[in-house]
C-alpha cells in the first residue's frame, strides 16, 4: 500500500478530530439565552425596524449554527466510515489491497470506534515505510527458526516487546520472576478464551494450544484484557501462521467485534489485518 494512503488517513483523522460541533451549539445557546433576550428588552416598545431585523437575524444565526453543528457531526461520521471502509478488511485472512485493485468499499462487522484511535497510529500502522523502520529494530531469527519477537503498538500509546513461547517453569522453592508469571498468566488466559470460543475449532479439554504462545495471540489477549480496540504488531517472522488452529483464527476468536490487529510480517509490503469475531 503506497504511503500516500497513510498520509490521506492521517489528514482525515486530523480533520475529524478538529471538528467542533459542540462549540457551535454552545454559540447557538448563548445567542438564544443571552443575546436575544437582552436585545428583546431593548426592542420592546421601540419603533426601530433595524433592531427588529437584528433580533430576527440572531434567531436565524442560532438556527444556522445548530444546523452547521449537525452537518459537522454528519461529516465526522462520514470520515470515520471512509477510514473504516478503506483501512479495515472484512475477514481474518485478507490483506489490505492496492488502491487500483480495490473494488467497492465494504463495511466489515468490526470497526474501531474513532475515540479509541490515536491521531497517528492508524495511519502509521498501514504505512510500509513505518513498518520497515520498526522491522529494522528487530534481529533476524537464525535460519528463520526459533522464537518470534514482535514490537507491539497499542491505542493507549504504550509499546511493548512480546516474544513467542512459554517461560520456563520455576524450580521448586524459587520465586517466579514477575515478567514470567505475567507471561504465563497471559498464555493461560488465551487458552481459556479459545477453549470457550465458538470461533475456534476443535477446542481442547485441557485448554492448551500451541498457538496461545504466539506473539499475535498474546497481543490479542492483551488487547481484550485492556479494552484496546486497535493495535499494530511488527514481527520478525516471515508469515503469520495459517490453518484451522492458527494465529489468524485464534486472534479473530479472541478479539471482540470492533477490535482490529494489524500485523506486519518480515519483508512484507502490506500488512495482515485481522478483525475480532467474539461477542464482547
Amino acid at each position: 500500500m503506497p504511503s500516500y494512503f497513510s498520509e490521506v488517513a492521517s489528514r482525515l483523522i486530523a480533520a475529524r478530530n478538529s471538528l467542533s460541533p459542540a462549540q457551535l451549539r454552545e454559540l447557538a445557546r448563548r445567542i438564544r439565552d443571552e443575546l436575544r433576550p437582552a436585545l428583546a428588552q431593548v426592542v420592546q416598545g421601540s419603533q426601530n425596524f433595524e433592531l427588529d431585523d437584528a433580533l430576527g437575524i440572531f434567531g436565524k444565526a442560532a438556527d444556522g449554527f445548530e444546523q452547521a453543528a449537525d452537518n459537522l457531526d454528519c461529516a465526522a461520521e462520514r470520515v470515520h466510515s471512509y477510514l473504516a471502509d478503506t483501512y479495515t478488511v472484512a475477514g481474518t485472512s485478507e490483506r489490505v489491497s492496492e488502491p487500483e485493485n480495490r473494488g467497492p468499499a465494504r463495511r466489515g462487522g468490526s470497526i474501531p470506534h474513532p475515540s479509541t484511535l490515536p491521531p497517528t497510529l492508524m495511519a502509521d500502522s498501514l504505512d510500509p515505510e513505518w513498518a520497515r523502520a520498526q522491522q529494522a529494530k528487530l534481529l533476524d531469527r537464525p535460519d528463520d527458526s526459533g522464537p518470534t519477537t514482535g514490537l507491539v503498538f497499542f491505542t493507549d500509546l504504550s509499546e511493548g516487546v512480546i516474544t513467542s513461547g512459554a517461560p520456563p517453569m520455576p524450580r521448586p522453592g524459587e520465586d517466579e520472576p514477575d515478567a514470567d508469571r505475567a507471561d504465563r498468566e497471559l498464555i493461560n488466559a488465551a487458552g481459556l478464551i479459545l477453549t470457550n470460543s465458538e470461533h475456534f475449532p476443535e477446542t481442547s479439554t485441557s485448554g492448551s494450544f500451541a498457538v496461545q504462545t504466539h506473539v499475535e495471540t498474546k497481543t490479542a489477549t492483551l488487547m481484550r484484557q485492556r479494552g484496546l480496540t486497535y493495535a499494530a504488531a511488527v514481527i520478525n517472522n516471515r508469515s503469520v501462521c495459517e490453518g484451522e488452529r492458527s494465529c489468524r483464527v485464534a486472534v479473530a476468536a479472541i478479539l471482540p467485534i470492533g477490535y482490529t490487529l494489524v500485523i506486519w510480517e518480515r519483508g512484507a509490503d502490506e500488512p495482515v489485518v485481522i478483525q475480532g469475531k467474539a461477542r464482547p
